[in-house]
C-alpha cells in the first residue's frame, strides 16, 4: 500500500509540521529519526488517520472508501488485554479478518509459541512489547506504522522485534518504524528519512548511508 504525500501541512500550538512532497513505497521499510519533539510521532498518527485537520493531501494506491481500515499502528504506549497471550493475539487477527495462518506464522517468528497461555499482563516489558507487535503484524495490513517499537526493551527482545519486521515486508506493503536508534535503522530500513523541526531536511537510500553527513553525525554522537 503506497502513500503520496502533498504540500502537507499541519499546525498546533507552537509546532508546524510542513512536508512539501514525499512518496512511500510498496516492498520498502522507512526509518523515521530525529530529534524529540520534532514531529515524528505527529507525522505516522497523520498516516495513521488519527489526526485529520491538516492541509495538502494524502493519497493511498488502493480503490477503498476508507483506506484507513488497511493501516495497522504500533503506538508508543500500546495496549494489552489482561488475557492470555494467545487471545491478545487472535482478537486481533479476528478484529482485522485476517488469516489465521497469520497468527501461526507471527507466533514462531516472535518466539511466542511457550508463552501462548500465561496472561500477557504478567509478561516481561520486553515480552509484552513482543506480544503487542504481534498484534500490529498479524493483522496483515498494508500500511504498518511502529512507533519506538524496541524502546527501552533488552536486546534479546529488540532482535526478535526487528527480525518480526523484516519478516514482514512484502511486495504490496509498505513499514515506517519511527526509532531513536540509527544503528537499528541502518540494521532493517531500505529508507531513511530525518525530520527536524516538522521539516524532512533529509532522505536516504540504504546503498547511500555512508556518504550521508547526518548519518555520520548519527554515529559519532551516539559513540561518544
Amino acid at each position: 500500500m503506497e502513500v503520496y504525500i502533498n504540500n502537507l501541512r499541519y499546525k498546533t500550538g507552537g509546532f508546524d509540521l510542513e512536508i512539501e512532497g514525499l512518496n512511500l513505497k510498496d516492498g520498502n521499510i522507512y526509518g523515521i529519526l530525529g530529534p524529540n519533539g520534532s514531529g515524528k510521532s505527529t507525522f505516522l498518527k497523520i498516516l495513521s488517520g488519527k489526526i485529520k485537520d491538516i492541509d495538502g493531501s494524502i493519497k493511498f494506491n488502493i480503490e477503498e472508501e476508507n483506506p484507513y481500515t488497511k493501516i495497522s499502528v504500533l503506538s508508543q504506549k500500546p495496549y494489552i488485554f489482561n488475557c492470555s497471550v494467545e487471545d491478545n493475539i487472535k482478537m486481533s487477527v479476528k478484529w482485522a479478518k485476517a488469516d489465521l495462518d497469520n497468527f501461526n506464522n507471527i507466533v514462531e517468528i516472535l518466539e511466542l509459541k511457550d508463552l501462548l497461555k500465561r496472561n500477557a499482563t504478567n509478561l516481561s516489558g520486553g515480552e509484552m512489547q513482543r506480544v503487542a507487535v504481534a498484534r500490529v503484524l498479524s493483522q496483515d495490513k498494508g500500511l504498518i506504522l511502529l512507533d519506538e517499537p524496541t524502546a527501552s526493551i533488552d536486546p534479546i527482545n529488540t532482535r526478535i522485534i526487528e527480525k518480526a519486521i523484516l519478516n514482514s515486508k512484502k511486495n504490496d506493503r509498505c513499514i515506517v518504524v519511527v526509532t531513536h536508534n540509527i544503528y537499528q535503522a541502518l540494521r532493517i530500513c531500505d529508507k531513511i528519512i530525518f525530520i527536524n523541526k516538522g521539516r524532512i531536511v533529509e532522505e536516504i537510500d540504504k546503498e547511500s548511508t555512508k556518504e550521508s553527513n547526518i548519518i555520520n553525525e548519527y554515529l559519532l554522537y551516539t559513540s561518544s
